[in-house]
């Protein structure tokens, strides 16, 4: 995202978050989601601040992610929830308070550590104690969250539209199989055909 602001934090903030990928994923290897589940985890996320939902594209042919307040593009390397959850960070802190804050500034880290402690049961206290480990300055509070009710309720009908968009994308590959079948049976009676006219009048 454009910024006009001096980002000082940014290397590291990313050092902090590899930090953090350590104690999340220990020795193994961070899971790589579809864009359809990057996209129900960043709409899940936002949902808590009560900002609209980028959209998630392919980032592949990247070589690093990217967001701006319309869309988040997600190479495979980024498609794991602590860089996913980074990028819809950066959507939320745009639509409290624009540009008027570096893009890994203080606002920021805040966010980034109360949606990292909510997303994998973190301890709030102990984000902050080792981000400031690693020189992060980190605002007092970001912006108040939606009630834990509305949450709940955003969250329902979000769910509902994830299934109801699987199901939509499940019978398309279920059309486009059936598509690709008779294609092959048109091939298979053209043969046929082409096989008969060879034997019958050379």
């Amino acid at each position: 995202m454009g910024r006009r602001v001096k980002d000082d934090q940014k290397l590291h903030v990313y050092e902090w978050e590899e930090d953090l990928h350590d104690e999340v994923y220990e020795d193994a290897s961070p899971p790589c989601l579809t864009i359809s589940d990057c996209q129900w985890l960043v709409d899940r996320t936002c949902i808590q601040w009560g900002v609209l939902s980028p959209r998630v594209e392919d980032g592949r042919g990247r070589k690093t992610a990217c967001s701006t307040p319309e869309k988040i593009c997600l190479p495979r390397l980024y498609r794991e929830p602590i860089s996913i959850i980074h990028e819809a960070c950066h959507s939320i802190q745009f639509h409290i308070s624009g540009d008027d804050d570096a893009a890994h500034g203080s606002l920021f880290v805040r966010l980034c550590i109360e949606n990292y402690t909510s997303h994998f049961n973190l301890v709030r206290r102990e984000l902050e104690e080792t981000a400031r480990s690693f020189g992060l300055s980190i605002a007092r509070s970001s912006c108040p969250r939606l009630p834990d009710r509305q949450i709940l309720r955003l969250r329902r009908m979000t769910d509902k539209l994830l299934v109801h968009s699987s199901n939509i994308a499940h019978h398309r590959n279920l059309l486009k199989s059936e598509i690709k079948q008779r294609q092959e049976s048109v091939e298979r009676f053209r043969e046929t055909v082409r096989e008969i006219q060879v034997e019958r009048y050379g």
